[in-house]
């Protein structure tokens, strides 16, 4: 799960909240009138450390209560709403006033703020290189799948085994029978089974089905996540087991399914993250619904289990399928409870 935080979002560091007790600190410091020191500075000093004490709390009760939308965990917040609003406008007019009267607070005041901002900032700038360093340090030590596929030119693929050849075609069969919720496959529609892995190390491919309008309806999305995940399922149904052909189906549907969330479908996701909560909320999110739809896939294959084990023989016998070879299976397959669809031909 992506973490990323704005600069004004950084707040939420740890790092920060201790600057913030030592600019509270700070004040009274610079050259300041000894008469206004006791009255304006201590006001200021207990309201930071106030909301400072309030922003970790909020921070934990929110760990706390990880996965529950209660009360409990938005008390602080709305505490540290109402001591703003009582005592924030009170201090910044006698602020102003002391300010106007006398430079130098003025200019602690200044220097204060600035030193908040300056420490946001490294904070979020010492972030952005240490995570730099751990992407460069993993990449020292090893390579991406791609990476490996593409990094010798010269590289010539190993011939498929028989056992190859059969996961392959059980794979392509799941993603394809997927398709019986939709009315309709475009003409152009190919599945293919390969001797040998490609360029790219794929062995076995299916083409992708798009809706023909602008705006596509909630099912439609749905039938594609569970198409980019009826792969593995479909091994996991037929043959027991799971086989590394999937990552680029997985990372596709990570990106597909937080697209899909994020339009408001399903349970709550936050965008953007702001803090370390609402990352695992949304980590937590995703793993919901890919179990969902991953148990969902599993009862349309048992459902389904002839007329996939069929359409992979198929397959495997011709190597390539078209529409007119695929159409009476998709025919065959029966949708079960909760499996979503599409009937208007569009």
């Amino acid at each position: 799960m992506e973490l990323k935080k704005t600069f004004w979002k950084s707040i939420n560091k740890p790092i920060v909240w201790v600057s913030l007790f030592a600019i509270a600190a700070l004040i009274p410091l610079i050259a300041a009138p000894d008469g206004i020191q006791a009255a304006l500075t201590l006001r200021i000093r207990a309201f930071i450390v106030v909301i400072s004490f309030l922003l970790i709390l909020r921070e934990y009760v929110a760990l706390l209560t990880l996965g529950h939308l209660n009360f409990t965990r938005i008390l602080p917040k709305i505490v540290l709403c109402a001591y703003v609003i009582k005592f924030g406008p009170s201090i910044l007019s006698e602020l102003y006033v002391q300010g106007k009267n006398n430079p130098e607070i003025a200019a602690a005041v200044g220097l204060s703020c600035l030193g908040w901002v300056a420490i946001n900032w490294i904070s979020n700038k010492l972030d952005r290189i240490l995570d730099s360093f751990q992407d460069l340090g993993w990449k020292n030590q090893k390579q991406s799948i791609d990476d490996l596929k593409t990094a010798d030119k010269s590289w010539e693929p190993k011939l498929c085994t028989s056992k190859d050849i059969s996961v392959t075609c059980i794979h392509e069969a799941g993603h394809t029978l997927v398709y019986a919720a939709l009315p309709n496959i475009p003409e152009q529609f190919r599945m293919k089974a390969l001797p040998q892995a490609d360029g790219r190390g794929r062995l076995g491919s299916v083409s992708s089905v798009d809706w023909n309008g602008i705006l596509k309806p909630r099912d439609f999305l749905l039938i594609q996540l569970l198409m980019l995940l009826a792969g593995q399922k479909a091994e996991e149904c037929i043959l027991g087991e799971l086989f590394d052909g999937a990552h680029s189906d997985l990372r596709y549907w990570q990106e597909e399914a937080k697209n899909y969330l994020r339009l408001g479908f399903g349970e709550f996701y936050f965008s953007p993250v702001e803090n370390d909560f609402e990352a695992e909320q949304n980590r937590q999110v995703l793993e919901r619904l890919r179990d969902e739809q991953g148990d969902l896939l599993i009862r349309f294959f048992q459902a389904n289990q002839e007329v996939l084990q069929d359409l992979a023989k198929e397959l495997e016998a011709k190597g390539k399928l078209l529409k007119a070879d695929v159409e009476p299976f998709l025919s065959k397959a029966q949708l079960v409870d909760g499996f979503p669809r599409v009937t208007r031909e569009d």
